[in-house]
């Protein structure tokens, strides 16, 4: 598993943290086909003593997204001609809660697209910026060179996918694949 997850790392719900050969479970994770996952935003601790892995909450005041925010979110959903994302932070703060946004078509990169397919697959995290906040499920753009995918998973193994280029590549089953990158892809 590359990016190796550490002590302090900020993680958002879903985000993998290790196998159950490596860590106890502790306070704030899950186990599903021994691969143990965030339940929730917050920050991991690891007892290398008692190899355990917890995440504890990390939120203050509660925060809403709002126009031109910078968020981060997971893409829950790819269908037609949007992707559906679970905004959990914004910029480097976590929310109390998840919000709902959306990323259109025209908006993933500021030009014309045949399909967003390719764009963003279920499981991406991504970063994008707020254009419209007066709906239940916020508009959100990747239009941008620092907006975009900032960590993809393969779609045929699930293991985390690194950037050859412009394609994504995963060393596990070789598949190579496309994403709408932000230029801070994978760091």
């Amino acid at each position: 598993m590359s990016g190796e997850v550490k002590t302090g790392n900020l993680v958002l719900p879903g985000e993998r943290l290790g196998v159950i050969e490596e860590y106890v479970l502790g306070a704030g994770t899950f186990q599903e086909n021994g691969i143990i996952y965030s339940s929730r935003i917050g920050v991991v601790l690891i007892d290398n003593k008692a190899k355990k892995i917890s995440v504890f909450p990390k939120t203050a005041k509660p925060l809403i997204p709002k126009k031109g925010d910078i968020v981060l979110g997971k893409v829950i959903t790819v269908q037609g001609k949007k992707a559906l994302v679970a905004i959990a932070m914004i910029e480097d703060k976590a929310l109390s809660s998840i919000f709902t946004g959306q990323v259109f078509i025209r908006q993933v990169t500021g030009g014309y697209l045949e399909s967003i397919d390719d764009m963003f697959k279920i499981g991406d995290i991504i970063r994008a910026t707020v254009i419209d906040d007066r709906d239940e499920v916020y508009q959100l753009s990747t239009a941008g060179p620092e907006l975009g995918v900032i960590k993809a998973y393969c779609a045929r193994c699930g293991n985390t996918l690194r950037k050859i280029n412009k394609q994504l590549k995963c060393d596990s089953c070789g598949n190579i694949e496309m994403r709408k990158l932000a230029s801070d892809f994978g760091q």
